[in-house]
């Protein structure tokens, strides 16, 4: 895959457990010994996924660098969902990259990927980059759709549209509502 994985050794303060050495040895142990199936890998770096989890880990220095979860659900409307979904990584070169590995993953195994609402600013930062791919009818390997959650029920945004001010209108009017990008139907 080239140099997909490409990331910086050192994690910031906001990751999940991914500044913390002692947290992230210990989740490197449990994810590297579990029978995990591999995505896709390179010389430093596999792209797991384990249960309800998706990780990298890099070999070379025996740590996490990207973590996710989701819940399987079906969610009417929008079919088999990676519900919940929420990751923790940092921002750096090849990042995207790798969130759009994540995600491109997720879509051939589900109908959607939905966000849960404890998003922070950055991740909200993250979604609304996702939502943009999505919203411009295709991205992630496949005809995409990007929308929101209200009442239980999915709303779609226009193909095309422009997802920052719609996003942002949302979550002024109703708070952090769970995002999704579907498959197009």
């Amino acid at each position: 895959m080239g140099n997909a994985f490409v990331l910086p050794s050192q994690a910031t303060t906001t990751d999940f457990g991914l500044n913390d050495a002692v947290r992230n040895s210990a989740t490197y142990e449990r994810l590297a010994s579990s029978d995990f199936r591999t995505v896709i890998s390179d010389q430093t770096h596999v792209l797991g996924h384990l249960g309800n989890e998706l990780f990298v880990v890099n070999k070379v220095d025996r740590s996490v660098t990207y973590y996710a979860t989701y819940s399987p659900q079906k969610i009417v409307g929008l079919g088999s969902a990676a519900a919940d979904f929420a990751a923790w990584r940092r921002a750096a070169p090849g990042i995207e990259t790798i969130s759009d590995i994540v995600l491109d993953h997720l879509l051939a195994e589900f109908d959607a990927v939905v966000s849960d609402t404890l998003y922070t600013d950055q991740g909200l930062s993250f979604w609304i980059n996702c939502l943009g791919k999505a919203a411009d009818g295709y991205g992630y390997g496949k005809a995409c759709q990007a929308g929101y959650i209200k009442d239980g029920s999915p709303v779609f945004f226009p193909v095309g549209a422009d997802v920052y001010p719609l996003v942002h209108g949302i979550i002024q009017g109703d708070g952090r509502v769970p995002l999704f990008i579907a498959a197009r139907r």
